[in-house]
């Protein structure tokens, strides 16, 4: 009978808000037109999950 594994597993999760702030320059048309954010729709908020056993990872 084969023994069992008592290797441990370890998770984990991450969720981070890294939305600029209101006057912050994103961007322009490229013409030299640059103007800072004046409001904000979304939020940016990446995520990011993994599993780890011993020598085997995966995120």
């Amino acid at each position: 009978m084969k023994q069992p594994n008592r290797e441990h597993l370890w998770a984990g999760a991450a969720l981070v808000d890294i939305t600029p702030s209101v006057g912050t320059h994103l961007s322009g048309s490229g013409c030299g037109e640059h103007h800072p954010a004046i409001s904000i729709l979304d939020l940016c908020l990446p995520k990011q999950s993994f599993l780890s056993q011993k020598t085997n990872t995966h995120a």
